[in-house]
């Protein structure tokens, strides 16, 4: 244990050992039972009563529970306290729009419709620390994550002491279920329409490019146009961020090239009508001058005029398997992990038009 001799002055002995457990819970090197007390004391260089002092306050918090005759245990989320009724809904904080993004909010309340119905209340939050089990009372009987790289290790720590199911992009390393969109694929298959029309010069606004989300749509891009014999150009990508405004930013810059795309293509719907906005506003109509395609399929594409052409993301599939992957992982007290990927369809509406 690597303690500093000022810790071990200012800090009560049995703190000590209990962070020391708390951390190694933490880490995976204790997830299930631990070595005994008088192990732990040889260990950890302190008497068996300090030991015991720490392990018995990680109990009274619910950290650890105890079997007659058996030993000490993790308390995996609190598998063997009493339910919440509570599912929590994580959002990392950067996602533009949050909970209220027309993508976001219609996952969450398609969740919070099927959770209902199973005696569930569903809780969004943006903060990881406030719902880590070893920091206090559990709230949640279970979690779905929305992951992105840049906290994964923070959510892969997590889920291995509450039960778990991953959206939007993997978790490394984590063993949980994930449920995903084939990105790649649904932006391919969009590329390939555009060529199949007649369209050769392709601009793409991209998403943040710090998840498999966004190189995955990226990729579906660049090999549709190479698998045509098309030259990817990276002066035909503008980097977005999901939001309308990025749209606009984009058309700007890409009619001002001398040869200017003829049709673009877009990471999501948000991006795609303020490429359409920002058309208009130089002169341009849609589709006449220009074809559009967002990804996501949200509800306005559909109402808006002329009717956007998208990539149909499989909201709902997303959420019944991800709902039903962790409803069976609460009632068997088991996890499975798995991978299911989900395919997105293109859907052809008014924004688009043959050359």
């Amino acid at each position: 244990m690597d303690i500093s001799m000022k810790e071990i002055k200012d800090t009560p002995k049995y703190l000590l050992i209990k962070n020391a457990i708390r951390d190694r819970i933490l880490l995976g090197e204790f997830d299930d039972k631990l070595p005994g007390d008088r192990v732990l004391a040889r260990e950890f260089g302190f008497s068996y009563m300090t030991v015991r002092k720490a392990i018995d306050a990680l109990v009274e918090e619910d950290v650890l529970f105890r079997l007659p005759a058996k030993g000490t245990f993790v308390n995996k989320g609190g598998l063997s306290g009493k339910k919440t009724y509570n599912i929590g809904f994580f959002l990392e904080p950067r996602i533009k729009g949050g909970i209220s993004s027309p993508y976001y909010s219609l996952i969450f309340k398609m969740m919070e419709e099927i959770l209902k119905k199973e005696g569930y209340s569903l809780f969004f939050f943006t903060d990881l620390e406030s719902i880590d089990p070893l920091k206090g009372q559990k709230k949640y009987d279970g979690l779905i994550l929305s992951c992105f790289p840049a906290i994964e290790k923070k959510i892969a720590t997590l889920v291995q002491l509450s039960p778990a199911v991953i959206i939007d992009n993997r978790c490394h390393p984590c063993n949980f279920p994930y449920v995903g969109i084939d990105n790649r694929q649904g932006v391919y298959d969009a590329v390939e329409y555009l060529l199949r029309i007649g369209h050769r010069n392709i601009g793409f606004v991209s998403g943040i490019m710090d998840s498999a989300v966004g190189t995955d749509r990226l990729e579906g891009f660049r090999s549709a146009l190479e698998d045509a014999g098309i030259k990817f150009s990276p002066k035909m990508v503008f980097g977005g961020d999901y939001d309308y405004r990025s749209g606009q930013e984009a058309v700007k810059k890409f009619l001002s090239l001398k040869d200017s795309p003829t049709a673009i293509v877009c990471a999501n719907d948000s991006m795609a009508f303020g490429v359409i906005e920002g058309a208009r506003r130089m002169g341009k109509e849609i589709p006449a001058d220009l074809s559009v395609i967002g990804f996501d399929d949200i509800e306005f594409a559909a109402q808006s005029s002329p009717a956007l052409t998208t990539v149909k993301a499989p909201i709902k599939e997303i959420v019944h398997c991800a709902v039903d992957l962790l409803l069976t992982c609460l009632r068997e007290g088991t996890v499975k992990e798995n991978e299911t990927l989900f395919p997105a369809r293109l859907v052809v509406r008014d924004t688009c038009r043959a050359l």
